[in-house]
């Protein structure tokens, strides 16, 4: 239930739905009911207390929701069952839903978070495409999935904006099939740290491709150990192949190369 409003499929629709409901049972044109998905969002009882201010407020912070995927702390004491709890028992289910990946701490302040969770109903529905030309001298993984659940590329995602060892210089670029980060410098001599993970999937198909390149081997290796350890742990049996694209450093060599690894071998 606490994730109903959280991962409702058009949170500004229903909120608007329901004010338009709410006004017609008033006038006698139409009757309420509790069990309305539009009420999901933000129940008629909350919305009925607010002030035009706060209702108005509450329309900006749903459409973030929506069109931004961020949940910011002002909206909760008005979400369905969230409004029902005392602030502290707000931050404690937080807590659950961070460690689960579900939602992640986004940007510099302490009270927006990211709802990865809402990635897996919004896929391909903002999808773009990465600039690859800072990584084409840079070695990339790439790993195909003959089946790739819907869920897994939300939790990486999270898990890396989570990463204590990519703190970043600015925030996340973040789309349905993508995330980009550039992260700042561990020494003043090093070079620019960035990645790009993208994920590839044909229309209504459920297999995909995930690409992941980073300027820095380490962090590319730190990205695949993630991505590796994820579906061990989390999505057991996922079977799948892995492919290493990198430029040759041998003279008189040029482009590009490609390395086949067995799933047994692994890059973790």
């Amino acid at each position: 239930d606490f994730l109903r409003p959280l991962v409702h499929h058009a949170p500004v629709d229903a909120l608007l739905t329901s004010k338009e409901m709410r006004l017609l049972a008033r006038a006698g044109q139409g009757k309420a009911t509790k069990l309305r998905s539009e009420d999901w969002v933000v129940p008629p009882d909350v919305s009925a207390k607010a002030t035009k201010k706060e209702v108005q407020q509450v329309q900006e912070l749903v459409r973030d929701l929506q069109d931004r995927w961020v949940l910011k702390k002002k909206l909760l004491p008005y979400l369905a069952k969230w409004h029902e709890m005392r602030e502290e028992e707000r931050g404690d289910l937080l807590g659950v839903l961070e460690k689960f990946h579900l939602v992640v701490k986004y940007g510099e302040s302490e009270e927006s978070w990211l709802c990865a969770c809402r990635l897996v109903a919004a896929e391909g529905s903002d999808a773009t495409t990465p600039d690859w030309s800072r990584y084409e001298n840079h070695a990339t993984v790439r790993y195909t999935f003959d089946f790739l659940p819907r869920p897994l590329f939300p939790r990486f995602l999270a898990m890396q904006i989570l990463n204590p060892d990519f703190k970043t210089e600015r925030l996340p670029d973040v789309a349905s099939n993508m995330l980009s980060m550039r992260l700042k410098k561990l020494h003043q001599k090093d070079g620019t740290r960035s990645f790009l993970v993208e994920l590839e999937r044909e229309d209504e198909k459920d297999n995909g491709v995930l690409r992941v390149a980073s300027t820095n081997l380490v962090d590319l290796r730190m990205l695949c150990c993630a991505l590796e350890g994820l579906i061990g742990k989390g999505f057991v049996a996922l079977a799948y192949s892995t492919q290493v694209e990198f430029r040759s450093e041998r003279p008189g060599e040029e482009g590009r190369f490609k390395w086949e690894i067995d799933q047994k071998e692994s890059l973790a």
